[in-house]
């Protein structure tokens, strides 16, 4: 009880005001759709939401999709494939390339940075023997949409929504270690880089 009047208090306080009687029906939404340990109604978020974010090695960040509705994404007919976690934490599934070639996608949740900022770990393969990973930065927040029925009737949503605020190239198969201490991001030495390099993320995207 004593978290659930918690997160009304900080729901009344960050969903600004729309009109009394909408009041409970955002609420109740906001707290069945609120992530919590980057999980989406008790499940990891499905990593084919994940991977709209992705951007080949070929190209550089920022990625073309940065913004992606939790809730449409994990109820959409593209993202109907089964995932799994595995030992390593890394949560995955496998989608067509066409020709027969399947391509892979997985993350790792790695925690939340004291500014509110989730660090998802990634690798991603699109056919042959190299493996791209890279560090995604994730806000949440809720966004209006506006629902329209079959005589036009407007219905305010409000909706989850993940962004990408940023992302870290690690490179192909990167050994080091990559560890988040409050707001510092620290990537350990690798054969990409001979110390430790700390990413402060403590001035992270506030709106």
């Amino acid at each position: 009880m004593k978290f659930l009047l918690t997160l009304i208090l900080f729901l009344s306080l960050s969903v600004p005001a729309i009109s009394a009687q909408d009041d409970s029906e955002i609420v109740v939404a906001a707290i069945k759709d609120i992530l919590h340990d980057f999980t989406y109604q008790l499940k990891p978020v499905h990593p084919g939401c994940v991977r709209e974010f992705d951007v080949s090695l070929a190209d550089s960040p920022p990625p073309i999709v940065r913004a992606v509705d939790v809730r449409a994404c994990v109820t959409s007919n593209e993202f109907y494939m089964p995932f799994n976690t595995g030992e390593d934490g890394y949560i995955s599934y496998e989608y067509d390339l066409g020709e027969g070639e399947k391509g892979s996608f997985a993350y790792k949740y790695l925690g939340k940075s004291d500014s509110g900022l989730f660090v998802l770990a990634t690798r991603s393969s699109t056919g042959g023997t190299m493996v791209a990973e890279s560090l995604f930065l994730i806000k949440d927040s809720f966004k209006n949409y506006w629902s329209f029925d079959n005589e036009n009737k407007k219905t305010l949503d409000r909706r989850l929504i993940i962004t990408c605020i940023g992302q870290i190239t690690l490179g192909d198969r990167d050994t080091g270690k990559v560890t988040l201490k409050e707001n510092k991001l620290i990537l350990g030495p690798s054969q990409y880089r001979e110390k430790a390099v700390t990413i402060d993320l403590g001035k992270g995207d506030k709106k």
